[in-house]
């Protein structure tokens, strides 16, 4: 059976175009027919990065696995770098960061899978422009998308530096790190009450993040930095 993932993976090994660009539009459009749905293309998008990373040993980055370290709850994690014996220093990925612990408080979860972590796409509040644009924005201050009455909602460059006059929360820190089923039910809630479908290009940015061992704050060009070719 072709999935949803292997059409687009053929379309980008066909063309130039980037892969999270070619899902947005097929989703847009409702090539794939029905009713577009957020959660289904954040599945379809996941099933595409992990196609990335075919061979997760535990020692591979990528690596699904479960962080115990005290105050963490069993949080679900991907690995960046996994130090040398059970006191060995290792740093994986989770929701909210990059950690870094003790390689015996990240044990392999081998009924995981790759995720990708809230802040790349999950709404954490939104900022009104002049004209009564709505752009909602990460946990990073990383506008995702721009919301406007009659229209479509178009995908933001999280880099952009946005001039509002009001600003708004979805989320507290407290909620926002609350269990992970609750946070992307509100999440998915927030998004379809948009009328946004497809992903925002801040999810683009999650490979080199995973590769790097840097955070979206240490990628993102701050207003006054030096200009970077971003993903996405």
């Amino acid at each position: 059976m072709v999935t949803q993932a292997d059409i687009v993976s053929r379309l980008h090994r066909a063309s130039s175009l980037r892969t999270g660009d070619i899902l947005d539009a097929l989703t847009r459009t409702r090539f794939f027919g029905g009713s577009p749905d957020p959660e289904i293309t954040l599945a379809v998008r996941e099933a595409l990065f992990a196609a990335d990373y075919p061979d997760r040993g535990r020692h591979d980055i990528g690596a699904p696995c479960r962080v115990k370290a005290p105050g963490y709850d069993n949080a679900r994690a991907l690995l960046v770098e996994r130090g040398e014996g059970p006191e060995g220093l290792t740093r994986v990925m989770i929701d909210h960061s990059i950690m870094t612990c003790v390689s015996r408080e990240a044990p392999a979860h081998r009924a995981g899978r790759l995720f990708v972590p809230l802040r790349f796409w999950m709404p954490y509040g939104f900022w009104t422009e002049a004209d009564g644009t709505k752009v909602l924005f990460s946990r990073d201050y990383c506008p995702l998308w721009r919301v406007q009455e009659g229209r479509a909602p178009v995908r933001d460059d999280p880099d952009r530096d946005v001039k509002f006059v009001k600003q708004e929360w979805y989320f507290d820190e407290g909620s926002f790190r609350g269990p992970v089923d609750t946070v992307l039910s509100r999440g998915f809630k927030i998004l379809k009450q948009h009328r946004v479908v497809s992903l925002p290009r801040l999810i683009e940015w999650f490979p080199e993040c995973l590769a790097t061992g840097r955070w979206i704050s240490d990628l993102k060009r701050w207003p006054g930095g030096s200009e970077m070719v971003r993903a996405g």
